[in-house]
């Protein structure tokens, strides 16, 4: 897909019925979260942990669990130093995941790259269609809601595929760092289908829509599913 296009879809806004659903749904998160045992994240981790992996083919084949584990330390390290979203900390995490040394930005694609069907844009689009993004998902956050911002931003780097590798890892560990920013637990996914395919954006006719409320519509199913692994 052109890059143009690609960026028209992701920078769509929400309209006020969908910005309604997503209000209708978050309710119902706040107040299952409301009754959550502070001690019950802490108690259940290694379970919660476990679970979270099958979102990953690459996971689930036993490859690359080191760099998941320390990519997910830099989240709640960034987490706790308060730091903003900046494509330079994606980069970070995104080598993390890769196997690169602490503070080691991870390269951006060079090569084509194409993924469950879709065709990812050219390499050479790919950082004028990342520069936008931090802006975007803080517009999203102020104007929507931060489980809106979280799913923008994993759309986006699942979308423009920016790395060699990893590129849904990096989404899903984004996705973590804005959640619990504002107080939420990371998303948990039932299967790969919904952390990668269902939240490309596109413009294919043959496919299901992928509009900006459809990433969120995932990220709070992932959510619903975390509460449930924590029986709440």
């Amino acid at each position: 897909m052109r890059g143009a296009v690609l960026l028209r879809l992701l920078c769509r806004p929400f309209e006020a019925g969908e910005i309604e659903r997503l209000e209708d749904a978050v309710r119902d998160l706040e107040a299952r979260l409301a009754s959550l045992d502070p001690a019950a994240l802490a108690r259940e981790s290694t379970r919660f942990a476990d679970a979270r992996l099958v979102a990953s083919l690459t996971l689930t084949r036993g490859e690359g669990r080191d760099g998941w584990l320390r990519a997910n330390d830099l989240v709640g390290a960034f987490v706790t130093e308060e730091r903003q979203l900046d494509l330079d900390r994606i980069r970070e995490l995104a080598g993390a995941l890769a196997g690169l040394g602490p503070g080691e930005l991870a390269p951006l694609r060079a090569g084509p790259a194409s993924f469950s069907g879709f065709i990812a844009p050219a390499a050479d689009e790919i950082e004028a269609l990342l520069a936008p993004m931090p802006m975007m998902v803080r517009e999203r956050i102020e104007t929507v809601h931060p489980i809106a911002g979280a799913a923008l931003a994993q759309q986006w780097l699942v979308s423009v595929h920016p790395f060699a590798d990893a590129n849904g890892r990096t989404g899903r560990l984004v996705a973590d760092w804005l959640l619990a920013s504002a107080g939420f637990p990371p998303a948990t996914y039932s299967d790969s289908a919904d952390a990668i395919t269902t939240l490309v954006a596109h413009d294919d006719p043959d496919r299901a829509p992928a509009r900006v409320v459809a990433a969120a519509d995932v990220l709070v199913r992932g959510l619903a599913n975390t509460l449930a692994l924590l029986r709440c």
